[in-house]
């Protein structure tokens, strides 16, 4: 009786675990979430480069060797590689590709420019360079320095399959500076990237006009938007001239002129007059001009909005005065 009563609570405790472990088994089963792969959703940003160009006519051209692009200071997948770029050629909206990437939707704040001074993309030097009217190459590097990382501020946004044309503005009037002997240089390096800006070129228009490029005599007419309200007859002072200006345009031989990627709102246009004074072969300021235009732009006030073109056809009327 005993054995019989031992060998039923054996086989009682063995179902009862049994049962247990099947209950275990499937409640795991039940609780198991499977993971899924987390899609990031993703627009698309392209990179261009332009210039405002210098207003040296010792210059022939600028050449700038870009080792890397950065936004936010993250590599930028998208870009094409090491690349020497004369940025000279690249003036009036025409542009030069850096390349094309997907980003992550969302907000962005600055992009890099990683410069190389020393080699350019074909291995010679210098990497950064001015190339005077006599044909010499003259190295643009500051501080004996073999790389320069400028970066940029400016705000913007991925959206979702969709595309962000950014471009940025490299303004060599600003960028570059010679001395009392004509030997260049870059400006230094904050100076450097405060003549650098990027703008979306869907939120850009430009201003398009024809003026006599031989008024009075001038060798070279330029012509300098500033926002309105920014420009004082102080800009025509001192050894750094216009410097407030957004962006500048030589009138051409054949009277034409571009003041390209201004984001919308309002500028004062500037033109000013170039002649060689001293007989040294380098242009200086001679003075600003007065003009008329068929708009009859109050105070040389032209408005600009985005995605259009303002052509605007001066007559040049007078000269005024600048600053010692």
């Amino acid at each position: 009786m005993n054995l019989l009563l031992k060998a039923f609570k054996g086989i009682f405790f063995l179902m009862l675990f049994a049962a247990l472990m099947v209950s275990c088994g499937e409640e795991e089963a039940t609780t198991v979430t499977p993971i899924t792969p987390t899609i990031e959703a993703t627009g698309t940003a392209s990179i261009e480069i332009t210039d405002a160009p210098s207003d040296d006519p010792n210059i022939k051209g600028i050449f700038v060797t870009v080792v890397e692009v950065k936004i936010d200071g993250q590599t930028f997948e998208g870009f094409k590689g090491k690349t020497t770029i004369e940025l000279s050629a690249y003036h009036s909206g025409q542009t030069e590709v850096l390349g094309l990437s997907e980003l992550e939707t969302g907000s962005y704040n600055n992009i890099t420019l990683v410069l190389d001074y020393e080699k350019d993309a074909s291995g010679n030097s210098p990497g950064c360079y001015a190339l005077t009217k006599e044909n010499e190459k003259e190295n643009l590097a500051t501080n004996n320095e073999q790389t320069v990382e400028l970066t940029i501020a400016k705000n913007f946004i991925i959206e979702e399959n969709e595309t962000t044309d950014l471009v940025i503005d490299f303004d060599l009037r600003k960028a570059v500076k010679s001395d009392d002997d004509a030997n260049y240089s870059f400006a230094a390096k904050s100076d450097l990237e405060a003549s650098l800006r990027v703008v979306e070129k869907s939120e850009t228009g430009n201003v398009k006009g024809q003026g006599d490029a031989d008024y009075n005599d001038s060798k070279k007419i330029v012509v300098y938007a500033y926002a309105k309200g920014s420009y004082s007859d102080a800009e025509t002072e001192g050894a750094s001239k216009f410097n407030k200006a957004v962006t500048s345009a030589a009138i051409t031989a054949d009277n034409q002129f571009t003041l390209a990627f201004l984001e919308e709102g309002e500028y004062e246009l500037v033109f000013a007059s170039y002649e060689d004074k001293d007989n040294d072969g380098q242009l200086e300021l001679s003075s600003r001009l007065e003009i008329n235009t068929l708009l009859n732009l109050e105070s040389n006030i032209v408005s600009v909005s985005s995605q259009t073109d303002v052509s605007i056809d001066i007559e040049f009327t007078g000269i005024l005065g600048i600053g010692g």
